[in-house]
């Protein structure tokens, strides 16, 4: 029997299971031998900040004001066909057996404080199937919606009558003059957007890319869930919340353009940034390796990584070594071919707290894909805290290198 974990989250009202299929690997008789199930765990992790995500223009402000602040107390899943029906304990894990190659789905539910009898969120999701053969992570989605019999108060429906009539009376009175401000407003919006900026990796709590592209980041194989730490844990952070890594934890992203290639080339510009603190101090196990990040899971062909030279540097590519203390410091490299300082260009160049460190002449590198905290091979775990990654199609210049630096302050 071998292990299978759930991991779901709602993001968007949609509940996303992740089984982890923990050691399945081949059976030594495969072709004779058949398991007969597989055991399951379930962990439901859900937080305000994803509901309030969700596209709630079909519910007036107070209803929406509503299901911003509620929390489910009690959680329930069914794996179907008949196969299991559980609540949640209170750190909303369970464990159940589920059939290998059969069909089965799972229906979600979950009930709140105030109304413990009637349903608050509902979901099902599509067939899926466990096989021997599965990858290490199967996803499966729960669209999850508001149940049609939950009740709102009297009060609130009075709030909503009267904010449609408001409405009403306000396109009425719309004028010419409010037409151009809203279109100069949207224009406002376009012109913020920075289209160089490919990925944002801010750690607020979550993976997520908040980039104009969504390339949001996953966990790797075999890595540990994340751990954010906010202000109530440091004293200080550049920016909101943090990860912490110990050496296990990765999240990548694929890097690909719609038409699937990668968004930078061989001999593309482009800028990386990010804030490390690096855990320097009776870590014997943060040697030679460990990476802040890599861009494949090969040596070869060009990939590169950022790490760790194991004698308290950071270098890039194997050299370009600049010094790091165990306190928060702030990186960026720039790759031109020509584009800035022409004069002084076709540089890989190195920058620690917004202060140009070495440089190398052109070199090429591929973007194969996106690794946040371990190296190209899979090992070299990141031992200390990571924020605020960014990675640019361009080289920025060192001024704004140094206004990027200076606006976390």
């Amino acid at each position: 029997m071998c292990n299978h974990n759930i991991f779901s989250t709602t993001r968007n009202f949609i509940i996303l299971f992740l089984l982890l299929l923990v050691g399945c690997g081949p059976l030594s008789d495969e072709g004779t031998l058949k398991r007969q199930s597989t055991s399951v765990t379930l962990n439901y992790n859900v937080d305000s900040e994803s509901l309030r995500d969700f596209e709630m223009t079909n519910y007036s402000s107070s209803v929406q004001r509503i299901i911003e602040t509620t929390w489910p107390i009690r959680h329930n899943i069914k794996v179907e066909p008949d196969i299991a029906d559980i609540d949640l304990d209170w750190d909303l894990r369970a464990e159940v057996e589920v059939p290998v190659d059969e069909p089965m789905w799972i229906e979600y539910t979950n009930w709140t404080e105030d109304e413990p009898e009637i349903p608050f969120q509902y979901g099902k999701s599509d067939e899926f199937i466990v096989t021997h053969e599965d990858d290490y992570i199967v996803k499966v989605w729960v669209d999850v919606e508001i149940h049609p019999d939950y009740p709102f108060s009297e009060e609130e429906e009075e709030e909503e009558i009267a904010e449609e009539e408001e409405e009403e009376t306000t396109d009425n009175e719309t004028t010419t003059d409010n037409e151009t401000v809203e279109e100069t407003d949207n224009e406002t919006v376009e012109e913020e957007v920075d289209s160089t900026l490919l990925a944002h990796y801010e750690f607020e709590g979550n993976l997520e890319d908040s980039s104009s592209y969504g390339r949001d980041l996953e966990l790797c194989t075999g890595s540990n869930q994340f751990v954010f730490v906010d202000e109530s844990i440091m004293n200080y952070l550049p920016s909101g919340n943090a990860a912490w890594f110990q050496g296990t934890e990765c999240a990548e992203n694929e890097f690909r353009d719609t038409n699937g290639a990668s968004p930078i080339g061989y001999s593309d510009d482009f800028t990386i940034s990010f804030w490390i603190l690096p855990w320097l101090t009776n870590n014997p196990d943060f040697d030679e390796w460990h990476s802040v990040m890599s861009t494949g899971d090969l040596t070869s062909g060009y990939r590169f990584q950022i790490d760790h030279s194991g004698d308290h540097e950071l270098r890039f590519m194997g050299y370009m070594k600049v010094d790091i203390t165990e306190e928060w410091l702030f990186f960026t490299y720039t790759k031109s071919t020509g584009t800035i300082n022409s004069s002084d260009n076709k540089k890989v160049r190195t920058y620690k707290n917004g202060v140009l460190k070495t440089y190398a002449y052109p070199l090429t590198t591929l973007f194969d894909k996106v690794k946040i905290g371990m190296n190209r091979l899979g090992g070299g775990g990141w031992y200390g805290l990571i924020d605020d990654v960014r990675i640019y199609n361009r080289a920025l210049t060192e001024d704004e290198i140094v206004e990027l630096y200076e606006s976390y302050e």
